[in-house]
């Protein structure tokens, strides 16, 4: 087992959660005594006494569902685990799941953890786009993963056996459904033996190979499940891809683990039906959700009050909102957008978390509202104090909290230059949790120095304020400008308020060139006008930059599989093509905007 968990160092500012609740007056204090970590029930719990009643729906296309049983999920992971040992699977084996959203996938998971195995799951091949692309994309997985087998259907067959190719690992193909079989002996374990690996890129695109413990996913799940007070009578609606932490842990394992209800249909769905996703709270009465901003913002683009007409949310009782900075101005929307449904603003949860950290690390309490503060642009910087300025005032920005530790044990602070801040403090969010994993494998290209003692140093902008969490941005996606911090997010916001073009549209990079710190901001907007526009509110608000402006085709923005913008990625493709910081690229990447 590994070593308890830390509550914090001396002369630490941070908050820790009182067992029980996800705030009261522990702020500031310094830690208290060790305990160890409760007993959690473990993610593969649920298969020896499943809920006959829980089901899991899934849907092709927004409006049909077909449901299984728990039970019937199941028998099927344990049809998938005779599979896997009749063909070789041994205990310890990495095993890449490239299997479709849906109840093969699930038993697939749960048949590799069943025997010993190693499940790493992995993106199927998009209907769109370079094959080799993927190839190459398929290649690192196996490479950075250091995974065995390859388990894939008819869809990834001919990749997966070029991917590995000259490689260690081999393919096992999967055709239709697993049968369902009588239970296995499940493989035994101890807490802190390996689980999952979840691959993670975030906006650099580097992949790398997280390492979830048994305990890990166990503390998590757990801590979500309180959190969201999760019951009988919840049902969890997903889109969300399920080889993502996001997709996997939030809506697949705790509601599973939790014996709900879940509602689930592919991304490719959800793009193309949008209301259908709307409908498990409108008409099925699901009750919980998790997704990002972006979705939001593509929701009030894509259904009007005529795809919804007899929903009723007034069920709806949390709509998690993670993975990147959550926008004040898309929650109200939204809220306001379905009000008329029976939509609550309370239903909005921002949370904050990372595959580092498992899954989730805070989030807002139920039934209260989201929490939002305006501070001055120019008291972002690291080390500096925040100052709070008028809501619409210039200079002035809009920051969601995202509340609390979600686990009673665990411990958030934030630091500066190696040392705790004070609160209201801006530095580097840090988290020291049980669910914190074991770190990156050794192939993975960074550094695992982020990782000490269950402690986690997340590369994530923020401070903390009366014991919530306020994230700023991404460390990484910044520049530095006559002692201010310039984040990408904040001027992705000031854009989308003053032109109205959404992060849908538009991604701004930051980083530093020849002539000294700039911002390029690649659009697939083309319209004359309104790329002036961009040019010209870049240029009264974000005075000391060198900017470039440039559009792009439809579907031309890089993004990682889980939809991300690949900041790092794309700024790297244009210093490449830029030779003197200043000139417009010269690759399809992107073209030079006409102002």
């Amino acid at each position: 087992m590994r070593d308890r968990v830390d509550r914090g160092g001396h002369g630490r500012h941070h908050y820790r959660a009182r067992r029980g609740d996800h705030g009261g007056d522990g702020y500031g204090a310094e830690p208290s005594e060790v305990t160890e970590e409760p007993t959690c029930p473990t993610v593969t719990q649920w298969l020896t006494a499943p809920v006959r009643e829980a089901k899991y729906s899934f849907s092709p296309d927004g409006t049909s569902w077909q449901k299984t049983s728990h039970k019937d999920l199941a028998e099927q992971a344990n049809g998938a685990a005779s599979y896997f040992t009749l063909n070789g699977v041994r205990p310890g084996d990495r095993v890449g799941l490239i299997v479709e959203a849906g109840p093969n996938f699930i038993a697939a998971f749960f048949g590799a953890i069943l025997i010993g195995a190693i499940p790493a799951p992995i993106a199927t091949p998009p209907p769109f786009g370079s094959s080799n692309n993927y190839l190459l994309y398929l290649r690192n997985l196996i490479h950075v993963g250091q995974l065995d087998i390859i388990v894939c259907g008819e869809t990834a067959r001919s990749t997966a056996d070029l991917a590995t190719d000259a490689l260690t690992a081999r393919v096992l193909p999967v055709q239709g459904s697993f049968d369902k079989t009588a239970p296995v002996e499940p493989h035994g374990f101890a807490n802190d033996d390996l689980c999952l690996i979840q691959f993670s890129s975030g906006s650099s695109g580097t992949n790398r190979a997280v390492h979830i413990s048994h305990q890990n996913l166990a503390v998590n799940t757990q801590a979500i499940a309180h959190w969201l007070e999760l019951g009988r009578g919840d049902s969890w609606a997903t889109w969300l891809p399920h080889y993502h932490d996001m997709g996997l842990i939030g809506g697949i394992l705790t509601p599973l683990v939790s014996s709900i209800d879940i509602m689930a249909m592919a991304p490719q769905t959800f793009i193309k039906n949008p209301a259908g996703w709307l409908s498990c709270f409108g008409e099925y009465e699901a009750t919980v959700t998790a997704c990002p901003n972006f979705a939001l913002d593509f929701i009030l683009r894509r259904v009007n009050s005529n795809m919804v007409l007899g929903h009723d949310y007034s069920r709806w009782k949390s709509l998690v909102c993670g993975a990147e900075r959550v926008d004040h101005q898309t929650m109200t929307k939204f809220a306001n957008r379905f009000g008329v449904q029976g939509f609550n603003i309370h239903t909005c949860t921002p949370a904050y978390g990372l595959a580092e950290s498992t899954l989730a690390v805070t989030g807002k309490k139920l039934k209260s509202a989201p929490r939002s503060i305006t501070v001055r642009a120019s008291s972002l910087s690291p080390g500096s104090q925040v100052h709070l300025g008028p809501a619409g005032a210039d200079e002035v920005r809009a920051i969601v909290s995202c509340g609390q530790p979600v686990d009673p044990n665990s411990c958030v602070w934030i630091e500066h230059d190696g040392h705790s801040v004070p609160e209201g403090v801006v530095g580097e969010v840090h988290v020291k949790a049980a669910s914190v994993a074991v770190g990156y494998s050794s192939t993975s290209r960074e550094s695992t120095n982020r990782f000490e003692g269950g402690k986690v140093n997340t590369g994530d902008a923020g401070f903390l304020l009366q014991g919530e969490l306020f994230v700023v941005g991404r460390f990484g996606d910044s520049v530095k400008v006559r002692g201010r911090t310039f984040f990408s997010e904040d001027v992705d916001a000031v854009l989308f308020r003053l032109t109205g073009v959404d992060s849908h549209n538009l991604v701004s990079i930051l980083g530093d060139t020849p002539s000294g710190p700039a911002i390029l901001v690649v659009t697939e907007v083309r319209e004359v006008s309104i790329l002036t526009d961009i040019r010209n509110q870049l240029t009264t608000h974000f005075a000391g930059l060198t900017i470039q402006v440039a559009a792009v085709d439809k579907g031309s923005i890089m993004r990682t599989t889980s939809g991300k913008p690949r900041r790092r990625a794309m700024w790297d493709a244009y210093a490449t093509d830029t030779t003197d910081g200043n000139s417009p690229p010269s690759t399809s990447l992107v073209e030079a905007a006409e102002t």
